[in-house]
């Protein structure tokens, strides 16, 4: 294969926080969103608890570009876990940054929780706030889209409250924080909420209505397919003296740079949610070359397949345990279609991926689900000795995983199939990149 893809070299990083531009220095790019907003701005209210992605004191919402759609997408995560880079050419809200209902007026969100006595030291409202907030503001683009349910702008109580499930509180019960979240919901009755300020349901939910979606800053319209630009270059990103990160835009890019390192006997690291140090510890942060996998469309794909003439879904590597944990909901509720399948075939596979799906709902909280990628477990799993419930669970499903195979000199790299036990039995001792690095799964 030849040489690499024309690539952009940068010394900088930047990313919008709270509306205003940040840069982040190519030497810092590595530290984690949360140590760079406490030492570089003024923004406080992203605190550092846990460290482990377990408590959601430091949960911010990203906005980002999604390369397979190229529409605007939103989602909360950990800030104690993601990497500065990962934000670059984002828009990063903290709970200072939340949007107003008028000019030197208070967020919706952070007015119920005063109203409903929601906080006691406060610590964790923050991380409270916009587990809230993003969960309103993609319930209303989603029903703007049309792809909701219902009419109106708000979520359910469900949607709400399993919004919180990566936050935690150790001073109210949470039945306060509930209530206020709860109060957001089209069918909610002042009944069923605890004490509060409001006198009626009429006062509280004319005094603040539920926020918008976030303004769309730089994601633009996808191009129709006839003129759709090809993909950007390779970004490189020279992390201080010793560290290098390649962030591809495609699957050949992807390919190219590994077989390029690896040639040039330098040893690569995949990346993507980069949730793994939430666990471990002794993470190598300091891997000399990082390669980014979140930025390759083919790897965040979900499509149907096929698996021993059985059907299937075929996961891409970089695929988040939330966007899996959607498209199961999605098809086994009947909202995703599924050709050439009988009803019957239909049936039971739908019952199927709807246990999966409850399944996947146990793993971690929703911040972390949004940044940790099925793949990503499963190697945890097999080098690590991760004890994990996705492995369990798509073992049961009788998964197989898709391995790059780099072997061939010329030519674009073949794409090996071996069964997930297969695959977690081989343990650390056998490498996977390069040559094998995981590029999908088949469920």
């Amino acid at each position: 294969m030849g040489p690499l893809s024309p690539s952009c070299s940068t010394q900088s990083l930047r990313f919008h926080l709270n509306g205003v531009v940040e840069t982040v220095e190519s030497k810092d790019a590595n530290c984690s969103l949360n140590e760079w907003i406490r030492l570089h701005t003024r923004v406080k209210s992203c605190k550092l608890s846990c460290g482990e992605g377990g408590c959601g004191a430091c949960a911010v919402a990203v906005q980002y570009e999604d390369p397979v759609t190229g529409k605007p997408a939103l989602k909360s995560v950990n800030s104690c876990l993601t990497p500065a880079y990962a934000v670059s050419g984002c828009q990063v809200t903290t709970a200072e940054g939340l949007p107003k209902t008028k000019e030197g007026g208070v967020n919706p969100v952070i007015d119920r929780l005063v109203g409903f006595h929601a906080t006691q030291c406060g610590f964790c409202t923050p991380g409270m706030a916009i587990a809230c907030h993003t969960a309103l503001a993609k319930a209303g683009a989603a029903r703007a889209a049309g792809t909701g349910d219902g009419g109106g702008t708000s979520p359910n109580a469900i949607e709400l409250r399993d919004a919180l499930d990566g936050n935690l509180c150790r001073c109210t019960g949470y039945r306060p924080i509930v209530d206020a979240c709860k109060s957001f919901t089209c069918d909610v009755d002042m009944e069923d909420l605890g004490l509060s300020t409001y006198k009626s349901l009429a006062e509280m939910q004319g005094t603040h209505a539920a926020p918008k979606c976030y303004t769309v800053h730089s994601a633009a319209a996808p191009a129709p397919a006839a003129v759709q630009p090809k993909a950007a270059p390779t970004e490189v990103i020279r992390i201080g003296d010793h560290q290098t990160l390649f962030v591809p835009h495609s699957l050949e890019q992807l390919s190219q740079a590994i077989q390029e390192q690896a040639s040039s006997g330098n040893g690569v690291r995949m990346v993507a949610g980069n949730t793994g140090p939430g666990v471990y510890k002794d993470w190598p942060r300091h891997h000399p070359v990082l390669v980014c996998t979140t930025k390759v469309p083919e790897l965040l794909r979900i499509s149907h397949s096929s698996l021993n003439s059985a059907p299937a879904l075929r996961v891409g590597s970089a695929v988040t345990l939330s966007n899996l944990l959607g498209k199961l909901t999605d098809t086994a509720g009947g909202t995703d279609s599924i050709e050439g399948m009988d009803a019957e075939t239909q049936s039971r596979m739908r019952e199927v991926w709807l246990g999966l799906a409850a399944h996947l709902k146990r793993v971690a909280g929703t911040h972390v689900r949004n940044s940790a990628t099925v793949v990503g477990n499963l190697v945890l799993a097999r080098l690590r000795g991760l004890p994990s419930d996705v492995a369990t669970l798509m073992l049961a499903a009788g998964a197989h995983v898709e391995l790059m195979d780099f072997q061939a000199a010329q030519g674009p790299p073949a794409v090996q199939t071996m069964p997930l036990l297969e695959f977690l039995g081989a343990g650390s001792d056998k490498p996977m990149s390069p040559p094998h690095p995981p590029v999908g799964a088949t469920i």
